[in-house]
């Protein structure tokens, strides 16, 4: 990991906005998907996560167990939308400008 980024995911983690992998590794090699970006959006605005989800999207049935409450959250607050058919593609890696509006979307959810 590039040293000017280490205290920023160090603070992150420490707030639970990034947890890792399940053997403890951050991996900031990797590219974010779909489905992570909407963890760390619901997560970054401590989002209410239901118990049972039914995330709005044709490929619903694709997106991870641990991810779906968080997805369906983050997609009813308006932080990420769908991909064209009414898809998620929750292993997909964002592009910038989906990256950006996501991060956008989550500053502008205070001034509703």
């Amino acid at each position: 990991m590039a040293a000017w980024a280490q205290p920023h995911v160090y603070a992150a983690g420490k707030v639970d906005l990034l947890v890792g992998y399940c053997d403890g590794t951050f991996r900031a090699d990797r590219l974010v998907t779909r489905a992570e970006m909407a963890v760390i959006a619901a997560r970054s605005l401590r989002l209410p996560l239901a118990a049972e989800s039914n995330p709005p999207f044709n490929d619903a049935d694709h997106i991870p167990a641990w991810a779906s409450s968080s997805v369906t959250a983050a997609a009813e607050a308006g932080l990420i939308k769908c991909r064209s058919g009414h898809l998620f593609a929750p292993g997909d890696y964002l592009t910038r400008a989906e990256a950006v509006t996501v991060l956008l979307n989550i500053l502008l959810y205070f001034f509703r």
